[in-house]
C-alpha cells in the first residue's frame, strides 16, 4: 500500500507534549506535505486536561510539518515517508481551547506591524538528562565531575549523555529544522541545543518539535529529559535564552533600537517574568550566570545580566540581543510573542493614538 505516516503533536493543558500516529494512504513523494494535505484530527481531551469526559474531543489543527527521522528509521522506510505535523487545539465549536497559546501568538506576529519588522528567533535550550529532579543530588557518571568541568568538556570524567545529544542533532537536521549547534554546560548531565535563527512564530514551532525529538531520543536510550530550570540547588540552572531581533536592529544604528527595546522591556519585566516559565525564580538568583529575578539590566557581554548585547553587535552597531531571562520550561510561543508585543506592537500602537 502506498501510504504516509503522519504523527500528529500537540501540546496538553500542562504544556506536555502528546503525539499519535495516523496513516494516510497517500504518497507526497520526497516534499513534505503542505498543511493543507494534513486532515483535522481529534483525540480525548479529558486524558490531557482539556476537556470533560462529557465533552471529550477536541480538534487537532496542523501548524507545522516536517520530515519524521525517528520513524524513518525503522525497517525501510525513507526520510520522506513519515512526517510530523505540530497541531494547536480547539473545541469541537472551533475555540481555541484555554492551553493554545499558539493562538494567542499567532494573533501578535499577524499584526500588521509586527509583520513588517521580520522578527528572528534564536532558541538556546538547555536540559538536564538523567533522573528525576525530585532526586537527592543530580546525575553524575564519576565522582571526579565538578561544576564547570563539563561546560564543553571532553571525556568520560567530564561529561555524560553525548549519545543522546549527537542523535537528537542528527534527528533535527534529518527533519529539516534549523538546528545550529549543541554543546555540554556547566553541570553534569546538562546540555544545549540551538534552534535558529528563525523568523517569526516559526521559530516557536521548530523549538517545540525538536524538544520532542529529544524526548524521542532519550526514550529509546531509557533516560529522561528534566526541563526544570533549576533541579539541584548549587548547580546551575537551565534556562532558554532567547535571541531576537527585528530589521530595525539589524540595519545601521541598530544599537540605539536595541538598546530602546530594553528601555521598554524594562518597563515591562514584571509581565515577562509571568509568562518566561515555571520555577524561574529559583534559577534567577544572580548567581551561576542569571540576574535576579525582580531586577531588570541590560549590559554589554554580560551574561549576569537581564539581556545581554553581544560584543560583535556593539562594535557593528547592528544586530540581536540575547534575552537571557526564559526559563527551559518556557512556553515559547508565549515569550515570543511578548517579546514583539513590547517591542514592536505596543509602540506602534501608543504612537497611533498620540497621532
Amino acid at each position: 500500500m502506498v501510504a504516509s505516516i503522519v504523527e500528529y503533536l500537540w501540546l496538553d493543558a500542562f504544556k506536555g507534549l502528546r503525539s499519535k500516529i495516523r496513516v494516510i494512504p497517500k504518497s507526497f513523494g520526497t516534499a513534505v506535505p503542505a498543511l493543507s494535505d494534513i486532515p483535522k484530527w481529534n483525540y480525548d481531551g479529558s486524558s490531557t486536561g482539556q476537556s470533560a469526559t462529557y465533552e471529550s474531543e477536541v480538534v487537532i489543527v496542523p501548524r507545522f510539518v516536517c520530515h519524521n527521522p525517528t520513524i524513518s528509521r525503522q525497517g525501510h522506510l525513507s526520510p520522506c515517508s513519515a512526517y510530523i505535523a505540530l497541531c494547536d487545539t480547539y473545541t469541537t465549536e472551533g475555540k481555541p481551547t484555554p492551553s493554545n497559546t499558539r493562538h494567542v501568538a499567532a494573533a501578535v506576529f499577524e499584526h500588521g506591524v509586527a509583520f513588517r519588522s521580520e522578527p528572528w528567533f534564536g532558541f538556546e535550550q538547555e536540559y538536564f538528562l538523567g533522573v528525576s529532579p525530585l532526586a537527592a543530588s543530580p546525575p553524575r557518571r564519576s565522582d571526579s565531575i565538578t561544576l564547570g568541568a563539563s561546560y564543553c568538556g571532553v571525556g568520560s570524567g567530564n561529561v555524560f549523555g553525548r549519545e543522546v545529544a549527537e542523535a537528537h542533532m542528527r534527528y533535527c537536521l534529518q527533519a529539516g529544522l534549523q538546528v545550529s549547534g549543541i554543546n555540554a554546560e556547566v553541570a553534569p548531565g546538562q546540555w544545549e541545543f540551538q534552534i535558529g535563527p528563525v523568523t517569526g512564530i516559526e521559530a516557536a514551532d521548530q523549538l517545540i518539535v525538536a524538544r520532542y525529538l529529544l524526548q524521542k531520543v532519550a526514550e529509546a536510550h531509557d533516560t529522561s529529559v528534566i526541563w526544570h530550570p533549576k533541579p539541584w540547588p548549587g548547580h546551575n540552572g537551565s534556562g532558554c535564552h532567547t535571541n531576537y531581533s527585528t530589521r530595525d536592529t539589524r540595519d545601521m544604528g541598530g544599537l540605539a533600537v536595541i538598546l530602546e527595546h530594553g528601555r521598554l522591556l524594562g518597563l515591562k519585566h514584571a509581565e515577562h517574568m509571568e509568562m518566561y516559565g515555571e520555577s524561574n525564580r529559583l534559577r534567577m538568583t544572580g548567581t551561576n550566570e542569571t540576574a535576579r529575578f525582580d531586577t531588570f539590566s541590560i549590559g554589554i557581554g554580560d551574561r549576569s545580566a537581564s539581556v545581554r548585547v553581544g560584543n560583535d553587535t556593539a562594535r557593528e552597531g547592528k544586530g540581536y540581543y540575547e534575552d537571557r531571562r526564559p526559563a527551559s520550561n518556557c512556553d515559547p510561543y508565549l515569550v515570543s510573542s511578548k517579546l514583539v508585543q513590547t517591542t514592536i506592537v505596543d509602540p506602534a500602537t501608543a504612537e497611533r493614538e498620540r497621532a
